[in-house]
């Protein structure tokens, strides 16, 4: 039988999850075989050991599933082969509420990763602010001010990575789908004051341009919370884990400028204006991963992916802009 396979290996050194995948495909005259080798090491020490092999001569096909677990996950493959195609397909995986692994080789036809995200995100703020009015001339006003600054923002991401394998040609049914859900909160609170500036005045008749700006320090601080589990349809759901928790706290800073412009007409008064906002310390997410899967075969008939399923807390900037348009009508 013709060569073709290849050999997928996993280096989880240093991660929470350990192990290894071999995965190997053959096609040719004679039909078509596939092997599957995987071994599972859990942060508990628990192992779990798959070795799996089929083939099919010419007329002739096959599929196979195969699931070992450990204390909070496991190890799946599968292999499929036809015959009269030929071709073949080997995938395994390796999860626990730490790490995933997931690969595959052969024919990929029906082979899809797909990632799904959802994200709720929730901003507020509060000021105070303690001003006086300077007369500058012509109808000109300067207003300094001066008070205290809470904000809080809150971002809830939910994020699904699926290996869903239909194999095509190579298996009679479907194989099934193998998922890593994460569910992560981030939650980050200021406390502070800020300082700012406003002048307005007449610059046409009856129409009056204000603009200014202002600038805060504040107390940042932020926390993280995510768990991960490991799905594996019909087989495996691993339950929820507290994977990950972690807070930190700094010294931040934000600005903000703007500008509007009034046309009074009668008792009514319609203004116009837009706003630009810098936060310096913004909560997001680092997300660890291995090295993942390399290959011996060629890379138009094998597919992986790997990664944490949990993240870490980390901080960026942010800019924001805006605009509002508002009415008064004096009666």
């Amino acid at each position: 039988m013709a060569g073709g396979g290849g050999i997928a290996e996993t280096d989880l050194t240093g991660c929470r999850a350990r192990g290894s995948l071999e995965l190997t495909t053959a096609t040719g005259p004679g039909g078509s075989s596939a092997q599957a080798q995987a071994l599972a090491v859990d942060p508990t020490g628990n192992t779990a050991i798959i070795n799996q092999q089929t083939a099919s001569p010419v007329g002739g096909s096959t599929a196979n599933l195969a699931f070992s677990p450990t204390a909070d996950g496991g190890a799946l493959t599968g292999v499929a082969t036809n015959g009269s195609t030929p071709d073949a397909i080997a995938f395994g995986a390796l999860a626990d509420s730490g790490q995933y692994a997931l690969g595959a080789v052969g024919n990929l036809d029906g082979l899809n990763f797909v990632t799904q995200q959802s994200e709720d995100v929730t901003m507020g703020t509060v000021e105070l602010r303690f001003g006086r009015s300077f007369g500058l001339g012509d109808g000109w006003a300067f207003t300094p001010v001066v008070g205290p600054s809470y904000r809080r923002i809150e971002r809830d991401i939910e994020t699904t990575t699926t290996l869903a394998i239909t194999p095509g040609s190579a298996a009679v049914g479907r194989f099934p789908d193998v998922s890593v859900s994460q569910i992560e909160d981030l939650t980050a609170d200021y406390y502070g004051g800020l300082v700012g500036m406003t002048f307005s005045g007449p610059v046409a008749n009856r129409v009056f341009l204000n603009f200014g700006g202002d600038f805060g320090v504040a107390s940042y601080r932020a926390k993280y919370d995510g768990e991960g589990r490991a799905i594996i349809a019909n087989v495996l759901d691993s339950g929820s884990v507290s994977g990950a928790s972690q807070s930190e706290s700094e010294t931040t800073y934000f600005g903000r400028a703007k500008a509007g412009i009034t046309v009074v007409e009668g008792r009514a008064a319609l203004t116009l204006g837009v706003q630009a906002e810098y936060l310096a310390d913004v909560p997001t997410l680092s997300r660890p991963s291995f090295e993942g899967l390399t290959y011996s075969q060629a890379a138009a008939s094998l597919a992986g992916t790997s990664g944490s399923a949990t993240s870490s807390l980390a901080s960026d900037d942010m800019w924001s802009y805006g605009a509002n348009v508002g009415l008064v009508v004096r009666f």
